[in-house]
């Protein structure tokens, strides 16, 4: 069996290769894609990931205030309230430590004299500082660092005064990270699961024309042919996953990774899974459009939700929180978040993290593969 859907995959890359508009398609369509979102992001910083950031506190003002509302107990209770912080009190070296461990997405250092100048009552003082790990993107930079000094002008200024509080942000180790790199994980993701459409309109192509009858007469059965599908597909997504990442990286794109078999090899099998997903739905898919007309549009009402709700063209975790714990099950969502962690969080593969999604991943493609292997059996079959 193993030959005969070689044999099928071959005769499926040479059909491909050999058509010049086909292979101009295949080629230039992945350079296009990831040279627009190359463009269009290379310059602007991309992707906070949390919805309650995790601030340390650190107060090395000596000075106390006598009034109620313009000390740093009182703000710390105000903005440890809001929904978007949770505050932890740290000295300097815990929330070093925390901040490098990933315990915190950043700290304030609130500086001497700080609490005298907010009364009205001291000497401007220095700007408070909130360290960040130099990973972090600067949606989450301005989210936690425009929200603690708006709250806090906020609290100091109902009643019109001069007093104003600056801020100044700081890194921490790590390595920065640009917004090609925040977005290339759901650029890859979206490239692989568009590559359904060509796929799709191959299946029913061959059933309109009749090959799929002339290849059962041969003694083909449909489990060749299926098979045959998913090499010539999972070749096709890896040349083009590997044309995009080559393409993105002349925009700047530098993976932040664990070590070089998690970048690589781990990267690869992440691929291969998402091929293997999306292999499965083309089956589905084309036993529900049957025709090659209509599945070129129809799979895209699939495509859609799946694309949309991954997290590939916005944070999910900050503008939708509510739809979180309903949508982190999607395969698209799982791979995205595998990427990010392998590209961007510099996570080993080996670490739970990263092997957890992977089986849960590879659970759903079995399940999908066996509902469109008893659909493409009777669509291959049909011949209304």
């Amino acid at each position: 069996m193993m030959a005969k859907c070689i044999d099928i995959a071959e005769k499926n890359l040479k059909s491909i290769f050999r058509d010049k508009k086909s292979l101009l398609f295949l080629v230039l369509m992945p350079i296009l894609f990831y040279s627009l979102m190359g463009f269009i992001f290379g310059s602007i910083d991309g992707n906070g990931d949390v919805v309650t950031y995790k601030i340390g506190w650190v107060d090395l003002d000596n000075s106390q205030s006598n009034n109620a509302t313009r000390n740093l107990d009182y703000l710390y209770g105000v903005i440890n309230s809001s929904d978007a912080f949770d505050l932890s009190v740290e000295t300097n070296d815990t929330a070093t430590t925390k901040l490098e461990e990933g315990d915190l997405h950043a700290y304030v250092i609130f500086p001497e004299g700080f609490e005298l100048y907010i009364n009205g009552t001291g000497p401007a003082t220095q700007p408070i500082l909130i360290y960040f790990k130099a990973s972090a993107s600067d949606i989450t930079r301005s989210i936690i660092s425009q929200t603690i000094v708006g709250s806090i002008n906020g609290i100091i200024n109902y009643n019109p005064t001069d007093i104003y509080v600056i801020s100044e942000n700081k890194n921490i180790g790590g390595k920065e990270i640009n917004s090609i790199t925040q977005g290339t994980p759901g650029y890859i993701m979206y490239g692989i699961l568009s590559s359904i459409t060509g796929g799709v309109i191959l299946l029913t192509s061959e059933r309109k024309d009749g090959q799929l009858k002339r290849l059962e007469s041969s003694k083909i059965t449909p489990k060749d042919m299926m098979l045959g599908y998913f090499i010539t597909y999972t070749v096709i997504i890896l040349m083009q996953t590997l044309i995009g990442i080559i393409n993105l990286s002349l925009f700047g794109f530098k993976p932040a990774y664990s070590d070089i078999f998690s970048l690589l090899v781990g990267n690869l099998i992440v691929v291969i899974l998402m091929s293997f997903f999306q292999n499965a739905l083309g089956l589905v898919c084309s036993a529900m459009f049957k025709t090659p007309e209509a599945a070129g549009g129809g799979v895209w009402v699939i495509l859609f939700p799946l694309m949309t709700f991954s997290g590939a063209y916005f944070p999910i975790d900050v503008l939708l929180p509510n739809l979180l714990p309903y949508i982190s099950w999607l395969p698209t969502r799982i791979v995205v978040v595998l990427f990010q962690d392998l590209m961007v969080n510099a996570v080993s593969f080996f670490s739970w993290t990263i092997l957890l999604p992977c089986i849960y991943l590879i659970i759903q493609s079995i399940i999908l593969f066996f509902i469109g292997n008893k659909m493409y059996k009777k669509f291959a079959q049909s011949t209304d």
